[in-house]
């Protein structure tokens, strides 16, 4: 019986119905009904698939894939699709299932990528035909298919994507098939009215929802940004060259606030101010709702940080990783300068009133106290008497007392001491489990001086390796090279300052040194992921931070420690891993076949 099978398995593992449901990724009930024989399901379904999975990354976790390999009695190398094959044969080898009742089966389909696959397959797409068709690039097609990215944050993209195959399909006389696809008649599916937004909601659905499409899209704002942005200089005509004379105290509304805001930026910019001191947890749309005034506002910006002007911002955040996201992706030129000093703050938003202090000590200050809800004709202070820029430097002083860095700019993704579980995601192979007689042999390619700063570079990237393992669980996301890159020498070698690039050979004594290292050193795991979701961006997550580092220039590492943000991150990595988790052995067999 199916029940008893499962039953002896389990005691094998020596595991319980709550530690076999994580790694199946089910309720606990519904191994408890398996269990107990309640429900056996179908030997071809999608739960069967998720069960076999399951126990051997179960077994793999607690290192008894042998004792698993006993049980069902095949050899102890049984690896991949086999081992899965003789698991079920096993598991069902005295299931009657002509005595069940059968009952038409969901389609197998567990993502947007599996889903949008089998819809291009069937219409006869390619990823770069498709991508001509939606006027992107062909990577964002091949990293939608492959579950590494959605498109969940660009509707646009959304509908084009679906309107374009929706119309194929009836193009080429397919919405039967699509209909099997999607669980339903054919004519149920045509003779829908709203048959387009039908196709969508099936197509994209992505839940669960979390916070991962939020970090996707500040790492997609991060990854992308373009170097030119940084290399051009404000507009001249943005400054006001009478912000130093004026005599105003005051100003009414937005438009005032406005005219306030160009006179104090431009006298940051023109005298030089040491830093801007900015906080508002007013509403925004005086700045947004104006897109002229929103360009000025930016070059003006910026031209104070071309004299040297540091920005301190307490950014308004108080609910949601979301309006962090938000807040650093719109400040991004700034954050990629170097010279902005971000934070929240730790005390409760005033809901009966909105406060406004933008203050460049020694020069000028532009305060608002209002009730909440009449900022649009709200009256706007600008001091600049000494003692009342005193004043406000204090006031300024208190509430960052009360907060929190929110990101922090380094110029190394180093930091302190490694403490608890610690997970990369980088675009190639960690240079601190690179075998040593693959990293001497490569190192007689370079010039001596080049030659003792790589090799002291690997032997600090070991020792960090070691110290991280040593502190918790260590997991590491790495892209396979594709065959075309390795073999033209372009997949580089992860080292700082040092161009050094694998022949086929070193990148497959690498690989196979990562897979002795998962299988010896308890604690270690390594995924093998199709391709870097990101080309231009390493993320480094530990219990106390995320470093997200920008590998293109300009060269930076954003520090984040927000809790809700940690957790964002936490959450898009696991998904990660999960996606692409493999039992050692498996592993083990898949790269031994990508072998030279």
């Amino acid at each position: 019986m199916f029940a008893e099978q499962l039953n002896l398995l389990v005691s094998v593992l020596n595991a319980n119905n709550t530690e076999l449901a994580q790694f199946v990724r089910c309720d606990r009930s519904n191994i408890s009904r398996m269990r107990s024989g309640a429900r056996v399901p179908r030997r071809a379904g999608v739960t069967t698939e998720k069960l076999v999975r399951g126990l051997c990354l179960l077994a793999d976790d607690r290192e008894l894939m042998s004792a698993l390999c006993s049980c069902i009695g095949c050899p102890p190398d049984t690896a991949g699709e086999e081992l899965h094959s003789r698991l079920t044969d096993w598991l069902f080898r005295d299931a009657d299932e002509t005595q069940r009742v059968r009952r038409p089966s969901k389609p197998a389909f567990r993502s947007f990528g599996e889903r949008l696959s089998a819809v291009m397959e069937m219409t006869g797409l390619s990823n770069v035909r498709f991508s001509r068709l939606l006027s992107v690039d062909a990577s964002h097609i091949s990293r939608f298919r492959r579950g590494l990215r959605t498109p969940q944050s660009n509707p646009k993209t959304v509908e084009a994507i679906c309107t374009v195959l929706l119309q194929r399909v009836r193009k080429q006389g397919q919405m039967s098939q699509l209909a099997r696809m999607m669980g339903l008649s054919a004519a149920e599916l045509e003779s829908d009215p709203d048959c387009l937004d039908r196709f969508q909601n099936w197509l994209c659905d992505f839940s669960p929802e979390d916070n991962g499409i939020m970090v996707e899209n500040l790492l997609e704002h991060i990854d992308t940004f373009p170097v030119s942005a940084m290399q051009q200089g404000p507009d001249p005509a943005a400054v006001d060259p009478g912000a130093l004379t004026s005599a105003e105290t005051s100003y009414r509304g937005n438009d005032g606030l406005r005219r306030a805001v160009i006179r104090f930026l431009s006298a940051a910019a023109l005298q030089g101010g040491e830093e801007l001191l900015l906080y508002s947890d007013q509403s925004m749309d005086w700045m947004l709702s104006d897109r002229t005034f929103h360009r000025r506002w930016a070059s003006l910006m910026m031209a104070c940080v071309r004299r040297g002007v540091r920005i301190r911002i307490i950014h308004n955040i108080d609910r949601a990783a979301g309006e962090m996201v938000e807040a650093i992706s719109s400040w991004l030129p700034l954050y990629l300068s170097g010279v902005i000093e971000s934070w929240y703050s730790r005390r409760t938003r005033d809901s009966r009133f909105s406060h406004t202090i933008f203050l460049c000590p020694g020069l000028g200050c532009i305060v608002g106290d209002h009730v909440a809800g009449c900022e649009d004709d709200g009256l706007y202070r600008y001091c600049t008497a000494p003692e009342e820029l005193e004043y406000y430097s204090r006031e300024f002083a208190a509430l960052l007392d009360a907060s929190r860095p929110l990101v922090r700019m380094t110029a190394s993704a180093e930091g302190p001491e490694p403490g608890g579980d610690f997970t990369l995601l980088s675009n190639t192979l960690s240079l601190g489990t690179m075998p040593e007689e693959t990293m001497m042999g490569m190192l007689r390619r370079l010039d001596p001086a080049l030659r003792a700063e790589a090799e002291c570079q690997w032997r600090s990237a070991v020792a960090l390796w070691e110290r991280r393992l040593a502190a918790g669980q260590l997991s590491e996301c790495v892209p396979l090279a594709e065959d075309e890159m390795l073999f033209a020498g372009r997949v580089p070698v992860d080292l700082e300052g040092v161009t050094l690039c694998y022949e086929p050979a070193e990148y497959d004594a690498h690989l196979k040194n990562m897979a002795r290292l998962s299988e010896q050193r308890r604690g270690y795991r390594f995924y093998l992921l199709p391709e870097t979701p990101f080309a231009n961006t390493r993320l480094l997550l530990d219990e106390d931070e995320v470093a997200v580092e920008r590998l293109t220039r300009p060269h930076i590492v954003f520090r984040i420690s927000h809790p809700l943000m940690l957790e964002a991150f936490t959450a898009y990595l696991d998904r990660i891993k999960e996606q692409f988790r493999e039992d050692k052995p498996t592993q083990r067999k898949r790269l031994e076949q990508r072998s030279l």
